[in-house]
C-alpha cells in the first residue's frame, strides 16, 4: 500500500499537468461538476472537509504548545531541585532550551504519526475533488461556454440557426444587438455559431465581440460560478497550508498565493454585491 505522503506528494506535482488544456485525464470527468448546482454541491462538500482538516491541525498545534509548556515548567522545576531554592532559574541557558526543544519534537512526531492517516485521507479527498473540478472548470466558467451550454439542447436555438445559416455580417450583428437588448440565449447562442462558421474578414466586421454578447446575457452565471470556483481554490490553499503545517514545512509562498485567492473572492462577492443593488 503506497505510504499516504508518497501519494500526496505525486499528486502536487501532477497539479501543474492537471491544469494543461490538453492533458486533462479523462478519468477525471468522471464526478466532475457539469452545473453551477453541482459545483454549489461540491463546495459544500470541500469547504466542509477543509474545515476538518484545518482544525485537526490546529489541534495538534494547541497540543504540541501545551506539551511545551510542560515540559518547560518541568525542567524548570528540576533545576530547582538541582541548584537549591537559592538559586533564581534562568529560562535562556542553552541546555534548558535543549531538553525542552528534544522533548517537544519527540511529542510532534507521535502526535503527528498518530493522526496522519486521518489527516492524509481529508487531505487527498480535497486534492481529488479539485482534480475533477479542474478538469472543467473552464466550460463552467467562462461565459461563451456557459451560455453555449445551457442552449445546447434548446429548440429555438436551432430554429434561429436554420434562420440565421446563410446570413451575413450586418444580420448576425442585427440578431446579436437583439439578444443581447432581450436577454434571448437562444438567439445569442445560434448568431455567435454563425459568426464562427464566417471567414474571418467576415467574422471581423461584426461590430460584436463573442465574450461581450455572451457576457451581457449570462454574467450574472458567470460571476456565480466563478465565486464558488474562487471559495473551492481558496479552500484548496487553506488545505494546502494545513497540510504543509503539519508536516513542519515553510507556509510563506501558500500564504502569499491565499492573499491573492482572498481578494479574488471579494471581487466576486462585491460584484455580486452590486447587482443585488
Amino acid at each position: 500500500m503506497s505510504d499516504p505522503k508518497t501519494k500526496i506528494a505525486r499528486g502536487l506535482d501532477n497539479r501543474a499537468r492537471e491544469s494543461k488544456p490538453d492533458s486533462i485525464p479523462l478519468e477525471n470527468l468522471s464526478g466532475a461538476p457539469s452545473s453551477v448546482s453541482d459545483l454549489e454541491a461540491i463546495a459544500s462538500r470541500v469547504l466542509d472537509i477543509r474545515t476538518k482538516l484545518v482544525d485537526s491541525v490546529a489541534n495538534n498545534t494547541k497540543h504540541i504548545r501545551a506539551h511545551r509548556e510542560k515540559t518547560k515548567a518541568e525542567v524548570e522545576e528540576q533545576r530547582r531541585i538541582r541548584d537549591g531554592n537559592h538559586i533564581t532559574f534562568r529560562w535562556d541557558t542553552n541546555h534548558s532550551r535543549q531538553m525542552v526543544d528534544q522533548e517537544v519534537n519527540r511529542y510532534s512526531r507521535e502526535i503527528r504519526k498518530t493522526t496522519e492517516k486521518d489527516r492524509a485521507k481529508l487531505y487527498g479527498e480535497i486534492r481529488d475533488t479539485m482534480a475533477k473540478v479542474r478538469a472543467t472548470r473552464d466550460s463552467l466558467s467562462d461565459p461563451t461556454a456557459i451560455l453555449m451550454r445551457m442552449t445546447r439542447l434548446d429548440p429555438d436555438r436551432a430554429t434561429a440557426a436554420a434562420i440565421l445559416a446563410h446570413s451575413g455580417p450586418r444580420e448576425v450583428e442585427a440578431a446579436l444587438q437583439d439578444a443581447v437588448l432581450t436577454k434571448n440565449k437562444a438567439l445569442a447562442a445560434a448568431a455567435l455559431s454563425r459568426m464562427d462558421s464566417m471567414s474571418d474578414s467576415a467574422r471581423k466586421s461584426v461590430r460584436f465581440s463573442r465574450g461581450d454578447v455572451a457576457a451581457a446575457i449570462v454574467g450574472d452565471e458567470a460571476n456565480r460560478t466563478n465565486r464558488l470556483l474562487a471559495a473551492l481554490d481558496l479552500a484548496e490553499i487553506d488545505a494546502d497550508v494545513a497540510w504543509a503545517e503539519s508536516e513542519g514545512k515553510a507556509t510563506d509562498r501558500l500564504m502569499v498565493r491565499r492573499g491573492i485567492k482572498q481578494r479574488e473572492l471579494q471581487h466576486y462577492l462585491g460584484e455580486e454585491s452590486s447587482d443585488a443593488a
